[in-house]
């Protein structure tokens, strides 16, 4: 196993430190296009959970940092949660980018463009973590893994996993397309995707039905009380009405006030690694 290092030293060594200053020069890691580099970087999202060992990598440095709660990520930023570690990055709109042990995603592109649309593009280096695509914001998101783009049709949930060369996506809600430098695949729920990201020329192979293991539960879990403190808030938004509430609706609104920040269980959410902490 590869460990992160910091100007050679190992991640352990690393751990003494709280923060480092980024002096590297180079550039990072991502998607160095025209159509990325042209677009204004005006967008910064949140980590919204960080448990155990969680590392970020911030535009123009090599340097890895600790992460924390609440800290800004912009275009070009990279997180990676260590063997003890799980994060979770929030959107504006109530998206999120859940990532379980020895794992890396990278924010290849946060933009917004001149009529106020988002485009978000992620990169999933190793490891696995589920994605929660919402509809709303006035915006597009997607995510690679390996050499296959994953591009949402509106509301998505999708569960990856990349390891030694192969990618497995499970679709638990909305479709998906699944786009490769040979080939395309279109996902619908309950559908997963097996695809070989170091052999661009073998064959997609997509079956029905998807298999839930520990981590799926965890997030269920975490889902479900997530919602139940989103709608004591909603119900203070709206005035107490009892009407049906979208979260997606209100991602900005409660993204740009700070309700996220308040909406603390009052229990704590048990997570895949038997530790426990509290929702958001």
């Amino acid at each position: 196993m590869v460990q992160k290092t910091i100007r050679g030293f190992s991640l352990p060594a690393l751990m003494l430190v709280c923060s480092l200053a980024a002096t590297g020069s180079a550039k990072p890691k991502g998607d160095t296009s025209p159509r990325s580099a042209s677009m204004p970087k005006a967008r910064a999202v949140r980590i919204s959970l960080v448990q155990g060992t969680v590392l970020v990598k911030q535009p123009d440095s090599q340097d890895w940092e600790r992460a924390e709660i609440d800290m800004p990520l912009q275009q070009d930023c990279a997180v990676y949660a260590s063997q003890d570690g799980y994060a979770e990055v929030e959107f504006e709109n109530g998206s999120t980018a859940r990532l379980g042990g020895l794992s890396e995603l990278d924010f290849v592109i946060l933009a917004l463009r001149r009529n106020g649309d988002r485009l978000t593009r992620l990169k999933l280096r190793e490891g696995f973590g589920t994605f929660q695509f919402l509809p709303g914001g006035n915006g597009r998101l997607y995510m690679a893994a390996g050499n296959v783009l994953l591009r949402p049709d509106g509301r998505a949930f999708i569960h990856t996993d990349l390891a030694e060369g192969k990618l497995r996506a499970e679709v638990f809600e909305g479709d998906v397309e699944a786009i490769g430098p040979s080939q395309q695949a279109k996902l619908t729920k309950d559908r997963t995707l097996i695809a070989d990201v170091e052999n661009p020329q073998a064959a997609y192979l997509v079956t029905r039905g998807i298999h839930k293991d520990n981590w799926d539960k965890w997030v269920e879990r975490r889902d479900r009380q997530a919602a139940m403190a989103f709608g004591n808030h909603a119900k203070a938004l709206t005035g107490g009405s009892k009407a049906s509430i979208n979260p997606s609706d209100y991602g900005d609104l409660l993204y740009s006030r700070g309700y996220i920040d308040s909406l603390a269980a009052p229990f704590g959410a048990a997570s895949p690694f038997g530790l426990q902490y509290s929702v958001f």
